[in-house]
């Protein structure tokens, strides 16, 4: 089996992954942004209309229970139900990559990092088993929409390999 490298400068990581047919880009990415050494196999496009919620702290109750705020709830159900309509039946095993592009309705500031884990929160049990399973996650915005603010998701197999520089003999 062949295998594509590429080299991450920042942090001296090698990475490879099995080289088979390169499927098309990424509908999320930009061609700057797209590694095309890289394969992957598309799995899902979920597409969320509106605005993205970001994941809010927990609560505690008088008598001391601790719950998710309503409006997280049923956002992270929103996603799960867009999940489902968009086909997913069952919950994926193994790695996978998440990329999530926001278009969002204003220039209002928002955490993407907490829209991120309302997102793979809801697609607990639906997507996955666990957002544990994510090993790669993409997060851009990609612009202000105030006609039609959405959140195009793409679920793929994760099957890159990363090694440390102290590590490549093992290629």
């Amino acid at each position: 089996m062949q295998f594509s490298q590429y080299m991450r400068q920042a942090n001296g990581l090698l990475c490879t992954t099995a080289a088979t047919n390169d499927p098309p880009p990424s509908p999320l990415l930009s061609p700057a942004h797209h590694r095309s050494d890289r394969p992957e196999i598309p799995l899902h496009t979920i597409t969320v209309p509106g605005p993205p919620v970001p994941k809010q702290r927990p609560r505690r109750n008088a008598r001391g229970v601790w719950y998710t705020p309503s409006r997280t709830k049923r956002y992270e159900e929103k996603v799960g139900w867009h999940a489902r309509s968009a086909g997913l039946s069952a919950a994926l095993t193994g790695s996978v990559k998440l990329e999530i592009r926001l278009w969002l309705p204003d220039r209002r500031r928002r955490d993407i990092d907490n829209i991120a884990k309302s997102i793979a929160d809801g697609l607990n049990g639906v997507a996955w088993e666990d957002d544990s399973q994510v090993t790669e996650l993409v997060v851009s915005r990609a612009g202000i929409d105030p006609n039609r603010p959405e959140i195009p998701l793409v679920l793929q197999r994760h099957t890159g390999l990363c090694l440390r520089a102290s590590q490549r003999h093992l290629l």
